[in-house]
């Protein structure tokens, strides 16, 4: 009976103590190492254009590979190379499927187009510049990648893509490298803790704000699980709840799922007003090497 007794006391102390450990996340991958993520989303929803609903699904998959070049204690420089995409988007109007793995010169227009701009991101290498919080300090690279996109398009396009491509600027860049990896907490955390983070976007006119809580909802084997709450405003408010699972050691994320809804966000486009309604399931999966 005594030894039933102890062994119940210790477990408790056991669980306690796993509930009260603390531990520091930051970005913090090994050097020379190679890190290989599946981006995926899909979404459903709808656009209205002067009052007509217009039926939308798109989806996209894309594999890249992150290799740690060099590292300090105060940033990671890595290059990011872009090794395959596929996407995908049905409309009651036209269908477009893209495959990078896929020859694109059969294509007829405007599947040919994208595949020509998208192809142009294959094989490219991005460099850029992390803090141990995961926010992106520099990028270079990026406006060389947008020169070659241009080259590639025929000379009508060549004329109308200027505009757009300069949305996709250094800055615009770099925040989007944050929203994957700009999470970590400023000091060491136990199971239950959480902590805020905002998250601003503006591409091509588009502008989003963020307000994101984050969770530590359990450690165990060296893996952390973090419960996150986004709540945006501006032209496409909304809300996203997801889970991150990442290597405590590393801080890199061993997979990523969310899922937004955007209900009645507005956008403007060259004087036209659209409407969206959409559902937006994303996840990043780290491959095993």
């Amino acid at each position: 009976m005594k030894a039933k007794k102890v062994s119940i006391v210790m477990a408790s102390l056991c669980a306690t103590m796993m509930l009260q450990a603390q531990v520091k996340l930051s970005f913090n991958p090994d050097k020379g190492a190679t890190y290989s993520y599946l981006f995926k989303m899909e979404q459903t929803g709808k656009q209205t254009v002067n009052g007509q609903e217009i039926p939308l699904n798109t989806s996209m998959d894309m594999l890249c590979a992150m290799t740690v070049k060099e590292k300090s204690s105060t940033e990671v420089s890595l290059d990011y190379v872009y090794k395959e995409l596929t996407m995908s988007v049905v409309m009651p109007m036209m269908s477009i499927n893209y495959d990078s793995k896929k020859p694109v010169d059969d294509l007829e227009e405007p599947e040919k187009l994208i595949a020509q701009i998208l192809g142009s991101l294959i094989g490219k290498t991005l460099n850029t510049v992390f803090a141990p919080d995961g926010s992106v300090k520099s990028i270079s690279g990026w406006q060389e990648i947008l020169a070659d996109i241009q080259k590639s398009l025929p000379q009508m396009a060549q004329q109308m893509s200027p505009m757009l491509l300069q949305s996709f600027n250094d800055e615009a860049m770099k925040k989007m490298f944050e929203q994957s990896f700009n999470f970590y907490p400023q000091k060491a955390v136990k199971a239950g803790d959480s902590w805020t983070g905002n998250f601003s976007l503006a591409i091509a006119g588009i502008s989003s704000d963020s307000k994101n809580t984050y969770t530590l909802k359990s450690i165990k084997n060296n893996t952390a699980v973090i419960d996150v709450v986004s709540v945006a405003s501006g032209d496409l408010a909304g809300n996203a709840t997801g889970e991150t699972t990442l290597d405590i050691k590393t801080g890199m994320p061993t997979s990523s799922v969310s899922t937004q809804t955007i209900k009645n966000g507005k956008l403007n486009m060259q004087g036209v007003e659209i409407t969206m309604d959409t559902e937006t399931k994303s996840s990043m999966i780290l491959q095993k090497q």
